[in-house]
């Protein structure tokens, strides 16, 4: 038993030290062919904002959204972040997501969080746009679909459930305010 722990102890610290070093030796090949790919979704970055509705159990729900998108890691990964407002400015909600392309796998992937829920799903790009599905239960799930287009993002959330019927739950159409370098605009300085 106690030598059992110790191989385990030494496998563990071995690998411990050899991690760092392969952090340190970017693969140039597979960063290269990683922004690439990303580069299909440049037309996100910016700021955006505009009317939005979600469905509630008192009704439909009203409120004013914005989404920014950046790249980061040199334009390896794309964050997203939407938020929507009251008609008094409070955030009534408030998502994140972090969008990366696995070569290995030639796959979009979209990591969200949101509401206390974090998911990964498969990211398909579609002309004009992209889509989604999340799990919503063992025989249900979200499908999101986006299209942008002159400047406007539009994009729908519908509930399917057993039955194959979907149900409309989130629609939003942000215009394009103005281009951001966020997130990569403020890095830490080391001097």
């Amino acid at each position: 038993m106690l030598k059992s722990k110790i191989w385990m102890c030494a496998a563990l610290l071995a690998a411990g030290v050899a991690m760092p070093a392969a952090a340190q030796a970017p693969n140039a090949e597979l960063l290269g062919a990683q922004a690439k790919a990303m580069a299909a979704l440049s037309f996100l970055d910016g700021e955006w904002a505009g009317p939005a509705e979600a469905s509630e159990p008192k009704g439909v729900l009203k409120m004013t959204q914005t989404e920014r998108s950046g790249s980061l890691l040199d334009g390896t990964i794309r964050l997203v972040e939407g938020r929507s407002f009251d008609k008094a400015g409070k955030t009534l909600f408030n998502a994140f997501a972090v969008i990366s392309y696995d070569v290995r796998t030639s796959r979009y992937l979209i990591t969200s969080h949101a509401s206390g829920y974090s998911t990964t799903a498969e990211l398909k790009l579609v002309p004009n746009g992209f889509e989604w599905d999340v799990p919503a239960g063992p025989s249900a799930r979200l499908h999101f679909s986006a299209v942008v287009k002159d400047g406007l993002w539009t994009e729908v959330g519908d509930f399917i459930g057993p039955d194959g019927t979907p149900r409309r739950t989130f629609e939003m159409k942000v215009r394009k305010l103005r281009a951001t370098k966020w997130p990569a605009q403020s890095p830490v300085k080391y001097k």
